[in-house]
């Protein structure tokens, strides 16, 4: 691999040392690159799973609105973002 066009081509400036260092590094993954199991390109997701919509309450209005900072009427009271 040539690491000089690779940082040339990414915009790095490395000094000799790091450039063996790198080249090393690069050595390493190309490595557990080739271990990887060979894919046919055949590849499908698999479907999912959803499960079924249930109404459900959990909770009434006034737990909800007890977390909330600052409330009005059963609204949420948030500060103004637009002037």
């Amino acid at each position: 691999m040539d690491i000089k066009h690779l940082a040339e081509l990414a915009c790095l400036s490395l000094d000799p040392e790091e450039a063996e260092l790198l080249a090393k590094d690069m050595e390493c993954i190309e490595g557990m690159i080739g271990e990887l199991p060979d894919i046919d390109g055949a590849v499908r997701p698999k479907a999912m799973e959803l499960r079924e919509d249930a109404v459900s309450q959990k909770y009434t209005r006034d737990q909800l609105l007890a977390n909330a900072p600052k409330t009005t009427d059963g609204f949420i009271v948030i500060p103004e973002t637009v002037v």
